[in-house]
This record gives structure tokens, sequence and C-alpha cells, in this order.
């Protein structure tokens, strides 16, 4: 027969081998003392209640969070029923219990218990003792995880202080603190106090707990992601891909915090333009968590999301849709339509939508996500402000300038009233606000803008970070609109040589700097140089995209107009044909009107008629084509062209079908659709230079008809 005190012997070290990270050998341990209890005991006595709660704590240090709700409940259903609700062991059952039900996502259901364990212990026990700090911190971990970071800060601020007092900095328990309160410091932005917290807690828990310890390793992958997302990729590979064998071995490759390492590997291998790599891990992410917690699980869900806006970037549109569809829809489902991660699903579809074109189901999960978050977080939290932002963006791509203007601006400003003036939240809000300013023509204003932005990049982040090289061709671009074109010229090469070395020659935001910088090429006349640079950015669009994707089709005839100027005759004015219009990077294509089989009054890397800004020109043969400021519903343009003498200004309508119609000086029917553009004549100059003004009425999409006139760009 066992002796009991064997029993508790086999208890206690089963208990120490699981907070030494040693789950195997505590398992057995663990559930040697349980059998023995059960059958010595039974189920209902207390210290068989005690064995099955250790067993709870085990079974979720594996990952096997089901499981460990199963034994919890048990134990505080039985203790509750023996014991009563307020006794101290049936609050620690609930407050388990409580922690169970938050791992499974189930926030809505954990919220309470741990409230009610919190309010209890606190009136049973003083304000330092360690089973009310374990209450308090648990409660502010699952506050972090619903997004209430005003209340979850000061609560673990507060914690952090009272179990350094009791029990000393470097007590497990106050390092699992530490850890949470660098989690909420990163989760509001306060980056730099984040590392440097983040730092000290890794290099304690090697010191106590050693550097193979599960706890040891979630403090290293969590530094290595901190400090990937600041850009700070040296080694930060190398560091994952030993991160994630290290927690293979000793956890196994199941394990929730194994598959957080390999889903943070391939968020690094994703910000350094490996797609096809990413692409893979979370895939079997995916492929594992549904296997294990089911698909309606929060990591499930956020493993969806994760490989949906993957393929977003890596323009397959469709797949992304569909992913990011089921992600929004179980979310919703399991986790209710105003739970944070279900939000964060509505502004990533919205977003994917927006680009898509889809406008009105992208106002709506934006407008979903802005009050929604306002609701839950208040009007200045940043994820609030971000779904304002979107909701701007949206504006901007429905024409609707002012409005958009009013509320970037808003955002902005409020950004910086919460989070200061160079917070990277509140550097983005600016940038947005200077692509707003940009399409409405103000440059100059523009170019200031994302001036202030570089510098605050390069201040956070350095020079070489990939969003400090973004916002650098950002300036160049504005710099080559207001005219300043070798200044603009220099920052697009060095915008460029950077993106190239630090994300690859086949990012997509490399492709995008590239194109920019060969547009202002050929602004420069320097065509060759640009001809080289069109050939590598189609070569790149093809392996990312397919020679059949829009992108690449539309990198082929950008080439090919390319070469037809550089092999043009001796003699022949190479001016008379304006260079594409640049793009600032980060304004989100919307609806491409250069479609094959069809040309149009806009150029082709246009993305959509609204991103004509004032002054834009465009040469047609002898022809210019100039757009003025904007307006909320019309689109003008003036028409100028070379005549002789001050006969009265010629009109034209794109869409005539009568033989009769005059057609401008170097502008030839081309016998080709216009894709719906309604050209309405208005005021005619008589000087010695023949102006048509014309007003763009309405847009739509249609295929080419006979007797369509064109003018072709």
């Amino acid at each position: 027969a066992v002796h009991l005190r064997s029993l508790q012997t086999c208890f206690v070290l089963g208990t120490l081998l699981r907070e030494l990270g040693s789950y195997s050998e505590a398992s057995e341990m663990t559930e040697r003392g349980l059998q023995g209890r059960l059958a010595i005991l039974g189920l209902e006595h207390p210290e068989t209640l005690e064995s099955l709660l250790e067993q709870g704590l085990l079974k979720r240090a594996q990952g096997q969070h089901e499981d460990a709700y199963r034994l919890h409940f048990q134990v505080w259903k039985s203790n509750k029923e023996s014991l009563g609700p307020h006794h101290l062991k049936t609050l620690l059952a609930q407050q388990q219990l409580a922690t169970s039900l938050k791992l499974l996502g189930k926030y809505d259901e954990a919220l309470p218990q741990l409230w009610g364990v919190y309010r209890a212990l606190s009136s049973l026990l003083s304000p330092s003792h360690p089973l009310l700090l374990t209450a308090s911190h648990d409660l502010a971990s699952l506050l972090l995880a619903q997004g209430a970071l005003d209340e979850a800060e000061p609560m673990l601020r507060k914690n952090l202080e009272l179990r350094m007092s009791v029990l000393g900095a470097s007590h497990p328990a106050t390092l699992t603190t530490r850890q949470t309160l660098a989690a909420a410091l990163r989760a509001g932005g306060k980056h730099l106090e984040a590392v440097g917290l983040q730092r000290a807690t890794l290099k304690a828990r090697e010191e106590v707990l050693g550097p193979m310890h599960p706890e040891s390793l979630e403090s290293f992958g969590s530094l290595v992601a901190l400090l990937t997302m600041l850009g700070e990729h040296d080694d930060a590979e190398e560091h994952q891909r030993h991160l994630h064998t290290a927690l293979e071995d000793s956890l196994g490759p199941n394990h929730p915090l194994t598959l957080q390492a390999m889903n943070n590997l391939a968020t690094l291998l994703r910000s350094l333009g490996r797609n096809e790599e990413a692409k893979l891990l979370l895939q079997k992410v995916l492929e594992v968590r549904s296997e294990i917690f089911g698909t309606t699980h929060p990591s499930t869900l956020s493993s969806m999301s994760n490989l949906g806006t993957l393929l977003w970037s890596m323009a397959e549109l469709k797949e992304a849709e569909q992913i990011l569809r089921v992600a929004f829809s179980g979310r919703e489902s399991s986790l209710g339509s105003w739970h944070p991660q279900t939000l964060s699903s509505a502004s990533s579809l919205g977003s994917l939508l927006w680009v898509k074109g889809n406008l009105k189901e992208a106002e709506y999960f934006t407008k979903m996500a802005a009050e929604g978050r306002k609701a839950i977080f208040g009007c200045n939290h940043s994820q609030t402000l971000a779904s304002a932002c979107n909701y701007a963006g949206i504006l901007r791509s429905q024409g609707r300038l002012q409005e958009a203007e009013t509320l970037q601006q808003e955002v902005a400003q409020d950004l910086t009233n919460v989070m200061g003036a160079t917070h990277p939240h509140t550097l983005t809000a600016f940038g947005a606000l200077a692509l707003i300013l940009q399409e409405k023509g103000d440059h100059l204003a523009a170019r200031d803008l994302f001036r202030q932005v570089l510098e605050g990049r390069r201040f956070i982040f350095g020079s070489v970070h990939p969003d400090s090289l973004i916002s650098l061709n950002n300036l160049g671009v504005a710099e080559l609109q207001a005219g300043e074109t070798a200044q603009a010229v220099a920052h697009l090469r060095e915008a460029v040589s950077g993106l190239e070395e630090v994300l690859g020659h086949g990012h997509l935001q490399t492709l995008k700097a590239q194109e920019a910088f060969a547009n202002a090429l050929e602004a420069t006349h320097c065509l060759e140089e640009a001809l080289e640079l069109r050939k590598v950015v189609l070569e790149y669009r093809i392996k990312l995209f397919g020679a059949s994707h829009e992108e690449s089709r539309i990198a082929a005839r950008l080439l090919a107009r390319l070469e037809q100027r550089v092999s043009r005759k001796p003699g022949m004015a190479v001016a008379d044909e304006a260079p594409p219009m640049t793009e600032s990077i980060g304004d989100t294509p919307l609806h491409r009107l250069a479609t094959k089989g069809r040309q149009t009054l806009l150029p082709e890397c246009c993305t959509s008629r609204q991103n004509v800004s004032a002054g834009t020109t465009f040469e047609v043969g002898h022809a210019t084509i100039k757009s003025p400021p904007v307006g909320a519903s019309d689109f003008h343009f003036e028409l100028e062209k070379a005549c002789s003498g001050s006969g009265a200004a010629s009109t034209s309508r794109s869409r005539s079908r009568s033989a009769s119609t005059p057609t401008p000086t170097g502008m030839a029917p081309m016998g080709l659709g216009v894709g719906g553009l309604d050209l309405e004549p208005a005021a005619a100059a008589t000087t010695t230079t023949t102006t048509t003004n014309f007003v763009l009425r309405r847009y739509e999409e249609r295929e080419p008809e006979e007797g369509d006139e064109v003018f072709e760009i």
C-alpha cells in the first residue's frame, strides 16, 4: 500500500518539476499522486481535489486548455458545494477556472469570475498578500487581453511594486508581472520602455530559471518579436529559429509557445519580403491550431487573420478575402461583435475591401471597427484613432477630400495628445494626412509633412528602418511634384538603395519605391537607367503575381512605353511625352483605370481618378491635359493645344459617335473604348493658345464601343 506521505511527496515534487519546466517528469509524478489519493481518499477529499487542481495547472502549462478547464471546473464545483462559495480554497479554484476561460478566449465569462475572486480576496487578505497579488495580476492580464490598457497598466505597475517589496525582484511571480507589464507597454506604444523591461525580465528569468526554461524562452521570443517590430533585424532570423527549435525540443511541436514562435518567425520572414516561406509557416500553424484547438479558438482565428493578411500583401486578394471573412465570422460568433479581436478582423477586412475597390462594404466594416473601438476603448484610444484614420482613407478614395482632411487632422492631433508627437501611430496619421494634401495638389504642404514624418521615424527607428525608408521615398515623390527635381532624385535613389538592402529586391515596398524612382528618372530624362529599373520591377512583379496579374500588365506597359521613347529616331522630341505620374507608397490602390484592352484618359500608373492632383500634367502628342484642384463632386480638366491664330476653341466629347466631331491636334481616334468617361465642354479661351475646359461628370466601367474617340496617354 502507498502511504499518504509518499503521495504528498509525489504532489510536491510534481509541482516543483512543473515550475522548473520539466513537464514530462512532472506529469508522471502528478498522475501517480492523483491516482493514489483517488484510491485511498476518494474524489471529493480535499487532498484529491488539490491534486486535480495541480494536474489542471500542468495541463495548462502544456497547452491543453480544454482539459485544464474541465479539471478546474470540477475542483471549483466540489469546493463550492462542500466548503461554500467564499471559502479560500473555493476562491482559488474559481481563479484558476477563470484563467482557463481566458485562455480559451471566453473573456466575457472570465471577467466576472476574476472580479469576484479579486473582491472576495480583498476582503479576506491584506493588500500585499501573495494570493491577492496573484488575483490582481490575473485580472490585469485579462483586462489587457480585452484592450483595456488604461486599467491594466496602472494595475500591473502597482502589482509589480508590491511583488518586488514582498517577494523580491527575482521571484518568478515578480518576473511574471514584469513580463505582462512589458506586453502592456508594447500594446500602448511605449516601445523603448517595453524593450528595457523585456531585456531585464529575460536576463532575470535566465538567471533564476535557466535559459531553456519555457518562461525564459517566452521572454526571449517576446524580446525578439519586439526588436523585429522596431526594425532591429540583425540576427533576428537566427534568434527566432533558435527559439523555435528550443521550444520544439522542450515542449513539443504542438505546444502553444512553439506555435507562437513559429508564427513570430513567419512575421519576421514577411517583414524581410520572404513571403513564400512565411506563407508555409503560417499555413502550418493554422493547420495545427485548427486540429488541436478547433476552428473557433481565438488562436486559430488569429492564425487565419495572419495568413489572410499575408495573402493580401502577396496580391492573392481572392484567397485573402475568403480567409479574412471566415476569421471575422468566427470571431463574431465565438467572441461577439464588439470583442476587440472581432473589431480587428472587421478593420482588416474593411481595409482589404478598400484596396479591392468595394467601397460600400469597406465603409461598413471600417465604421463597425471605429464605432466598436470607440465604445470599448474610448475616443482617444490608439485603436479607435487607427480606425478613424482608415475611415479617412476611404473618404479620400471616394473623392471626399475635404471630409478626409478634416477627419485626418483630428486623428493626427488626438494621437499627438494621447501618444505624443513622435509615436509611430502619430507619425503614420500625419503621413496619411500628407497623402490627402498631396492628392489635393498642395504639394508644398505635403512635402513639409512628409519631411516631419521622416524625421520622427528616423529618431525612433533609425535611418535604415523600412518605415523610415518608405517615408524618405514619399518625401522624394512630394519633392518631385513640388519641382525640386534634384533633391527628389537623390532621396528616391537613397530610399530604393536602402529598401533593396533591408527588404530585398522582390519586396512589395521595394518595388513601389523602384517604380517611383523610375518615374523620377524619366522626368529627368535619365531614360537608360529608368529602363533597367523598369525591367527589374517587371521581373519581380511577374515572380510575385504572375504574368497575367494587373500589376504585372501595368509594369509591362510602362516598360514598353519607355522602350519606345528610348528607341525613338534622332531629332524627335522626347519631351512630347510626359513621364507617368509618381505615386507615394501607402496610397492605397482603389480602382485602376488602366485595364487590359482599353485606353483611358488617366495615365496607367494612376490608381484612381481621385489620385490626380492639381498641377499634374499629361502630354498627348503636342497637346497637354492639366488638372486644376479637384472638387468634392466634379473632376476638372483643362486641355491646352497649340494652334495658329486666335480662332475659337474646338470642343470634343470622348464618347462621341459622330464622324464630324472635331479631334484636337495630336489626338487621333484610336478605335478603343475610354471606360465610360463623359467629358462635357465648358468655357473656351481665345488666345494664341486655344484652351478647352472639360468637366468629368460621370465615370463608369464599360467595354469599348464602335465609334468611341479616345485621348491616348
